[in-house]
């Protein structure tokens, strides 16, 4: 069972963890924007560190194995939600330090 769940009844579909109403992209954004894993979660605390972690390890996965989103940006990756986002965001590898929180 995946970490992503996309139900029309929560956030109109939007992919968000599961379990929560906190949608994936949030986790990007908060990344994009230089902040730390350790930052998103105390701001989400419905979103364990394993479910982040994995949510990321899926958006890695996708954009090494599938043509689309390796090609592409994070955009092609949540398009597979049936959601494409807007704007162009970076690769969940590119978060390699804020994911470890070093330095």
């Amino acid at each position: 069972m995946g970490v992503i769940i996309r139900n029309p009844d929560i956030l109109g579909g939007t992919p968000v963890f599961r379990g929560t109403r906190v949608p994936i992209q949030a986790l990007f954004d908060y990344l994009e924007g230089g902040e730390t894993l350790e930052n998103f979660l105390e701001g989400f605390p419905t979103v364990s560190r394993e479910a982040a972690i994995a949510a990321l390890e899926e958006a890695k996965d996708c954009s090494s194995h599938a043509p689309k989103c390796a090609s592409s940006s994070t955009n092609a990756w949540m398009s597979d939600f049936g959601t494409p986002c807007p704007g162009t965001i970076a690769k969940p590898a590119d978060f390699g330090e804020q994911i470890t929180g070093s330095p």
